[in-house]
């Protein structure tokens, strides 16, 4: 499912008139939102959209990037949407003790409402289940933006992109094994990965990928922490789950994560299916 987010997700549940959604692969997810006999009777139309790639703070799908009616797509890689109205997802930051979090499978969502020159900061730890240190993240509020990677990195870094807008209001934080991706307004920001020659911390040289490598269970708000305000975990389809567990675009690939986007049908929760192509 190539370019498909949550951020393409949001904007089309938006279309429907809601306000959150998960998202999935027909081939792998869509017998969580349907039976298998609705699959096999109403997943055989022609290809509508596909690399589908919206913002998280798009207008509306018009404003996305897609491909239109592309003879060389099937339906074996079409997208579910689920929607709803979840008003209750977002948690208060509470600073200084753990949150159960199983971060290494879900998108860690993040709101701030910083501007760039303040001076706040995001400071979080990731932790396993017992509570040893599994790595974490500084995000300075200058002007540009900073970051550091945890029991890793000796320093902080630009942001290897700025973030779309002067106030940053969404982040999302993926976390699998070495590799720290994040979001910012539906933007990626950042894609590090921790190894020999990106942790040069002399206190960690030795050590990080003790840190790193451990499984993350919990995590925690620093009490310096000054601009985190709200954040929930939204799990994994299990399509990108698998495919980017590997750390490894080319591994991912030879399982066969490469096809193309079609978004066909969303599932809603109220009303049932909204046929859209």
């Amino acid at each position: 499912a190539d370019n498909f987010n949550w951020g393409t997700a949001k904007t089309f549940c938006r279309y429907f008139g809601y306000t959150e959604g998960e998202w999935g692969s027909e081939r792998t997810d869509g017998s969580k939102f349907v039976s298998e006999a609705w699959l096999q009777n109403n997943t055989q139309g022609p290809v509508i959209l596909r690399d589908v790639h919206c913002k998280d703070n798009n207008a509306g799908i018009s404003d996305c990037n897609a491909r239109m009616m592309d003879v060389s797509c099937n339906n074996n890689h079409n997208v579910w949407l689920n929607c709803n109205n979840s008003t209750d997802l977002w948690n208060p930051v509470v600073r200084g003790g753990f949150i159960p979090a199983d971060v290494e499978a879900s998108y860690l969502h993040l709101k701030t409402d910083s501007v760039m020159g303040s001076s706040q900061l995001v400071y979080l730890y990731f932790s396993d289940d017992v509570g040893y240190p599994a790595g974490g993240l500084a995000i300075v509020f200058s002007n540009p933006i900073l970051y550091q990677l945890l029991f890793c990195q000796a320093g902080s870094s630009y942001l290897t992109s700025l973030p779309p807008e002067n106030q940053v209001t969404h982040w999302v934080i993926e976390k699998r094994g070495y590799r720290t991706v994040i979001f910012s307004n539906g933007e990626q920001v950042l894609d590090f990965t921790a190894s020999s020659q990106t942790c040069t911390d002399p206190r960690f040289i030795q050590s990080w990928a003790s840190f790193w490598g451990r499984e993350v269970g919990q995590l925690a708000f620093d009490i310096y922490d000054t601009a985190s305000d709200t954040f929930y975990t939204e799990s994994l389809s299990w399509e990108f789950k698998r495919a980017t567990l590997n750390n490894s675009v080319s591994q991912a690939e030879e399982e066969g994560f490469k096809g193309g986007v079609l978004l066909v049908t969303v599932m809603n929760k109220q009303t049932g299916i909204e046929q859209i192509g």
